[in-house]
């Protein structure tokens, strides 16, 4: 097809569906291994990220894109490195990353995909939903096995984290007008539109910084239930 989707139409939703059974199996699988078959996967996953990303560049350089609009400066971009430092590493500072930034960062891609006007099936269609499916599966994975154990006293380090990165980014976006991060502005049907309509235009990063605020309070405090509830079976 040479169209693409619209959010929430039977092409999406078969994605969400595969991805949402591909996702438990392989967290079913990963909680079955050996330590030495579950460091294979985890490098594995964050070496698959690392070619797809390769594969992409070739690709839109082969199309004539733009390259600019495509680097790895993204939240889910930056998830490349992260994941490959945390499969050799496991250090609490990225698994605190990976649970508080990219997984939601992730999970709202995949609700809201900025890639609905690639054709359908095309390689960016494809690599998009499988690159953020792997994303959000990589610390499911840790949370299943408690290898990854979030802890809402590490989130100075995350903010640590984001006062680095955000704003070369922002300045790199003013300078080459890319929205890398969203930084900027906010993509057509997503609710970062919502966040700007209420926040007003000259407000709109205050308002990501308060419904980050509120994701991370709703996030750790299902966790903490989740946590609970464990202990009391």
């Amino acid at each position: 097809m040479e169209k693409g989707f619209e959010v929430f139409d039977y092409v999406h939703l078969n994605w969400l569906i595969a991805i949402v059974i591909i996702s438990i199996l392989i967290t079913f699988i990963y909680t079955r291994c050996s330590p030495l078959q579950r460091d294979w996967m985890r490098k594995g996953i964050g070496y698959t990220l690392l070619i797809a990303e390769i594969c992409k560049v070739i690709v839109v350089l082969a199309t004539g894109r733009n390259l600019l609009y495509y680097l790895p400066i993204h939240l889910c971009g930056l998830a490349i490195f992260l994941v490959l430092l945390h499969a050799y590493r496991k250090s609490t500072m990225i698994a605190e990353i990976l649970f508080s930034l990219t997984m939601p960062s992730a999970f709202i891609a995949l609700l809201f995909p900025g890639w609905a006007n690639d054709p359908v099936m095309s390689f960016l269609h494809i690599h998009s939903f499988v690159y953020h499916a792997l994303i959000l599966t990589y610390p499911i994975m840790l949370l299943a096995t408690g290898e990854m154990k979030p802890r809402i006293r590490r989130l100075w380090k995350v903010i640590l984290f984001l006062i680095i990165t955000i704003p070369p980014v922002y300045l790199f976006n003013k300078i080459y007008e890319t929205n890398y991060m969203f930084l900027n502005w906010p993509i057509a049907n997503s609710p970062l539109m919502s966040i700007q309509q209420f926040f007003g235009e000259s407000r709109y990063i205050l308002g990501l910084v308060v419904v980050l605020l509120a994701v991370w309070i709703i996030q750790y405090s299902l966790w903490g239930l989740w946590i609970v509830a464990r202990k009391a079976k």
